[in-house]
């Protein structure tokens, strides 16, 4: 059993290229009948373009994780696709993206046959919360007290909430493990810089710029880099110290 595993994995790694092409095409494929079929029905565009983007995303993220970890801010801040979770709030884009980034880093990792986490005192934490929160799951809807009063949705709005809580440790695991490059790091604080600036834009005039997302802490994120950088950059001018 092992050796077959081994020759399995072997294959693999050979043949990523052409594997990854072929999952692309073959997504892209299923997609454009259920994009036809979407739009024959005029559904809203909110459910027609992740149906499109989802094996372009797919792809990218599979080559470049790393950089995909950036995009879950990109995503956050600009994309307003929301999925209804059975209760009043709903399930946010960068949620979704983020669960596509741990599938694939987990799918790396079992091809890879072994774990892959930097050495970290906040790892142990967090797989132990997120190993609590499943246990909780199964356990309240294994001893669930019977004289309480279910709706149709409560097994739904209770599996959102359990990826909520496996998800936000994830996407800190995500982010520990692959935003090393300084460059990434980078692009962080400039992606950061940019919606506060348009947010700042969308305050003050009369731009229509109320789609960027920048609620609730995206103010105090722009406030403290920006801070920041105007204190302890010392590659700024005056100039860009004083904006």
């Amino acid at each position: 059993m092992a050796g077959k595993i081994e020759t399995l994995r072997h294959r693999l790694s050979h043949a990523g290229p052409r594997l990854r092409q072929g999952i692309i095409l073959a997504g892209l494929m299923l997609a454009l009948p259920v994009v036809g079929m979407l739009i024959a029905s005029r559904v809203s565009l909110n459910f027609v373009l992740p149906v499109i983007l989802a094996p372009i995303l797919f792809g990218i993220a599979a080559n470049r994780l790393q950089w995909s970890v950036v995009g879950i801010f990109f995503t956050a801040a600009f994309v307003r696709f929301t999925l209804p979770s059975g209760t009043h709030s709903r399930i946010v884009a960068s949620l979704l993206f983020t669960a596509l980034l741990v599938v694939i880093w987990v799918s790396r990792m079992m091809l890879a046959g072994r774990v892959q986490l930097r050495s970290s005192p906040a790892h142990k934490p967090l797989i132990a919360f997120i190993l609590v929160s499943i246990i909780s799951y199964i356990w309240g809807i294994a001893f669930r007290d019977p004289l309480l009063t279910v709706w149709d949705t409560w097994g739904f709005v209770q599996l959102g909430a359990l990826a909520v809580m496996v998800l936000l440790p994830c996407a800190f695991l995500l982010a520990s493990e692959w935003l090393g490059d300084l460059r990434l790091l980078r692009w962080l604080v400039r992606l950061t810089l940019l919606v506060g600036g348009l947010t700042l834009l969308d305050q003050y005039t009369s731009l229509p710029l109320g789609w960027v997302q920048s609620r609730p802490l995206f103010p105090l994120w722009f406030a403290s880099l920006g801070l920041g950088q105007a204190l302890y950059n010392r590659q700024l001018s005056n100039s860009h110290r004083a904006v």
